[in-house]
């Protein structure tokens, strides 16, 4: 019995400054690295060196040149465990790895179940086309379910969806990984509100232009002044055009911590997606209160104070956004709440510790051993 060779496959190399996807990533690959005998990385797709790739060598990460599926026809190294992120990318590349490494343990990585995001946006947007990829995605996500010796989903909620579909198949929660890094400024000493995601994201879009035109009005209304900040690469057009003096389209930041550091409150507007929200966690982690929808909150637990606060009408978002903004106490059981909920279920601990349990399940670990 020993620590095995793991090989994860995602779609590029994690930028984890960009998106909530890649930072899950980049903190999984850590998690996984104390765990294993070696472990090597490799992009679906051709992925040229970069800061991203370079980031991954300088932690001790070994990385595939080329498309994964080239790599595994002719390479003659050998894996334990294969961990595929993503369904198009565990699509490709499950038969592939059983037929190189039969004896490997294959692990499908959903990241969120990209059926129920689809299908929610459908039912919120009316887009046929987002109705046709959710029946596609959900008999995909099926099918590697069944066929994977483990998946991954992010929350209790996506389990208990996805084991519906599924009985009997070997589903554990990997969530979102963050470290608790709080600011040591409180209540008195911050200012402004802020919006935070990748707009290559479409959720992102639809709730910055739903905040825009449904929520920013009677917060502009009923407390003039406020700025929010909507941070996030590749803001489309439509974005853009709602710059004003009070909605500041920031764009893409190399350095987010500022806004962490300065800004009283975090919003999160979503109207659909699914999985857990990163713009939500992360805010947490730093001891940022959120206001956010329920599907922002979704797969948070929600004992105590958790660090956000729901509404999903507009009204009833901006009078909780009225609510943490102008009272010290909420704010700070907010605050003390979110770092709480962080540690206890997001922290490189929980992961480790789950991942733990697979690898002993597995025959990679001695009970005992962590």
């Amino acid at each position: 019995m020993s620590r095995p060779d793991v090989l994860v496959v995602d779609s590029k190399f994690p930028e984890p400054d960009r998106d909530s996807g890649s930072l899950r990533m980049y903190n999984l690959l850590l998690v996984l690295k104390e765990l294993s005998k070696s472990i090597a990385f490799a992009s679906r797709t051709t992925t040229q060196a970069s800061q991203y790739s370079r980031l991954l060598e300088s932690v001790g990460i070994t990385l595939i040149q080329g498309p994964a599926g080239e790599y595994i026809r002719w390479t003659e190294d050998r894996y334990d465990l294969a961990i595929l992120s993503r369904p198009a990318n565990a699509s490709e590349m499950i038969e592939p790895l059983r037929r190189k490494y039969p004896s490997a343990r294959i692990v499908f990585d959903t990241v969120d179940l990209h059926h129920l995001r689809l299908y929610r946006e459908a039912r919120v947007t009316g887009n046929a086309r987002a109705l046709r990829q959710a029946l596609m995605y959900k008999a995909q996500e099926t099918y590697l379910a069944k066929n994977a010796d483990c998946t991954f989903v992010v929350s209790a909620n996506e389990k208990e969806e996805l084991s519906g579909y599924c009985p009997g198949c070997d589903i554990r929660v990997v969530s979102n990984i963050h470290d608790v890094s709080p600011s040591g400024r409180g209540f008195d000493g911050r200012e402004g509100i802020f919006f935070i995601g990748s707009f290559s994201h479409r959720p992102n879009i639809d709730a910055v232009l739903y905040y825009a035109s449904e929520i920013y009005p009677e917060i502009r209304g009923r407390l003039p002044g406020i700025k929010c900040h909507i941070i996030g690469e590749y803001p489309p057009p439509e974005v853009q055009a709602l710059a004003c003096e009070d909605l500041i389209v920031v764009g893409y930041v190399e350095e987010i911590e500022p806004y962490f550091e300065n800004c009283r409150l975090s919003i999160a507007p979503l109207r659909y997606g699914a999985g857990v929200k990163g713009k939500v966690l992360l805010s947490m982690s730093r001891g940022v209160p959120v206001v956010g929808t329920q599907i922002a909150a979704e797969g948070i637990p929600s004992n105590g104070e958790p660090g956000i606060l729901t509404a999903d009408s507009a009204l009833e978002f901006y009078k909780a956004v009225q609510r943490v903004y102008g009272d010290r106490a909420l704010w700070e059981r907010l605050s003390k709440g979110g770092i709480k909920t962080i540690q206890e279920h997001f922290s490189p601990d929980a992961a480790r510790t789950t991942l733990a349990e697979l690898f002993r399940d597995f025959g990679f670990l001695s009970h005992g051993m962590d």
